[in-house]
This record gives C-alpha cells, structure tokens and sequence, in this order.
C-alpha cells in the first residue's frame, strides 16, 4: 500500500500537478489581495451592519465559493485517471498486486495531494482577507474550516477514484463534477428556502429534504457550508441572513456531518476497492 502511495506521488511530481496547481493558487491569492485592495468599505456603519464586519463577510463568502470550486476540480481531475490507466500497469506487473494496496495506495497519493492543494488556497485566502479586514474567527474556528475543506476534497477524491473504475477520465470528470454541481445547487436552493423563511415566514421542507439527500449523495456542498460557517465567527450574528444569498451558510447540517465525511470516504473507497476485484492479477 506504501510502495503504491508512493509511485503515485511520484506520478503526480512527474506530471508537474502539485507544481502547476501552486502556480495557479498563489496567482488567485495574489490577484484576490489585489482585488480586495479596491474595496474602500469603512467600518462606520452602514445601516445596521457594521462596514467592516460587512467587507468581512462578503470577502470570506466570495473566497469560500471559489476555493470550494478550485478545490473540486483539483480532485476531480487529478484522480479522473487514477485506476483507469492502471489496467495496462496490471499486465506489466511481474508480482502479483493487492487491489486493496492498489486502490488505498491510489487514494493516499492523490487525497495528500488535494489536502496540500486545498491548504494553500485557504492559507492564501485567510491571508488576503486579514491584511486587508482582519479575521472575525478564532484559531479552532480556522482550523475547523481548514478540516471542513480538507474533508470536501477528500470525498470528492473518493468519489472520482470510485469513478475511475469503469469511467475513461474524461468522461469521470465531467460525471463528477456533474454530481458536485447538482449537489451545489441542491444546497443553494436549501438556503434560499431557509432565508425565504427567515423573512417572510413561508416554509419549504421539500428543498431541505432535497438538499439534505444530496448532502448524503455527497457531502461536498455541507461541509463547504461549515467551513464558512465556522470562518465567519464572531460576525455570524451580525450578518442579515440574506446578505451572502445561496453562497452562504445561513443553514448548516448538523455537527455530525464531520463524522459522516470521514465514513463516506472510507465507504466510497472500499466500494471502489470492490470494483476493482476484477482487475486484480490474483
């Protein structure tokens, strides 16, 4: 299982992945402190919102959603071929392959590849918003974020090497990123539900119960949703509910979704361990 998690973080260094995609985040950090740096919001208050509690928010919400994407597509593409290209390798292989090794292996290179890239983007991120507005969040509560977006792109990974099994790559990435997207809008329309609530007092569990069978499809949009939440800290009760829209974090699950991501990812790569069965040399 070592020896594989190793050749594939050799793969990836070979493919330049990590390298090319580090490249790409410290440009979105740079041109994110840039774009910030325009902001000319002051902390007298704007109605009933304070102006830097407000800049606070919509810069941590705007961020969020293009780190939760970045994160996504990073996941998704890296680990489209993951078990697919391996079928040759099968043939090549004078010792005979464990598929546990195999695909366990596969889901330690590529999800410790997504961890490192989704730290830099959120390390980037919190450092664009604190130069500028400064962060309402506590310690904990920023590292709770980090391990919500950890946890997206470990359960995006496990679905994409799920995939992979029968999926040519590029048809795995369109699928997955497919089912991100349903699963984001599901979760979008939740909050839209929830806010409409809040301010007119209609109820709508229909869009709940849909976002929540979503959620359980694939908690990608639920613990992006928790990142946030726990990002914003002190600001939470600050902010009218609508001010972020369908990107906010107005309703979140409960706690316990952390838990269920970590057996969702444990499932879903068994299952694709199951898969594999008949690729194995045994």
């Amino acid at each position: 299982m070592r020896v594989w998690a190793r050749f594939t973080a050799v793969e990836i260094g070979r493919k330049r992945l990590v390298q090319m995609a580090a490249a790409g985040a410290v440009l979105y950090g740079l041109l994110l402190f840039w774009v910030l740096g325009q902001v000319r919001l002051e902390a007298a208050p704007i109605g009933i919102v304070n102006g830097t509690a407000l800049a606070q928010a919509s810069a941590l919400g705007i961020a969020f959603f293009i780190n939760y994407g970045l994160i996504a597509l990073f996941a998704a593409f890296a680990t489209a071929g993951a078990l697919s290209a391996d079928r040759d390798l099968l043939a090549l292989v004078v010792r005979p392959v464990s598929r546990r090794a195999m695909v366990w292996g596969r889901f330690y290179g590529y999800g410790g590849a997504t961890v490192l890239y989704a730290t830099l983007v959120y390390v980037l991120v919190l450092l664009a918003i604190g130069l500028r507005f400064g962060l309402p969040s506590t310690v904990p509560e920023l590292l709770a974020a980090w391990g919500f977006f950890a946890a997206e792109g470990l359960a995006v990974t496990a679905v994409t090497l799920l995939a992979s099994v029968w999926l040519s790559p590029m048809a795995n990435g369109i699928a997955v990123l497919g089912l991100y997207f349903l699963v984001f809008l599901a979760g979008s329309i939740g909050q839209l539900a929830h806010i409409a609530s809040s301010l007119f007092g209609s109820s709508t569990p229909a869009f709940g119960y849909t976002s929540a069978i979503a959620n359980l499809v694939l908690p990608s949009d639920a613990v992006y949703r928790w990142a946030l939440f726990e990002a914003m800290g002190s600001i939470r009760t600050t902010i009218p509910p609508a001010l972020l829209g369908p990107l906010g974090a107005d309703s979140v699950t409960s706690p316990l979704i952390a838990v269920y991501a970590v057996v969702y990812v444990a499932g879903v790569v068994w299952l694709a361990e199951r898969g594999w069965r008949h690729h194995d040399l045994h």
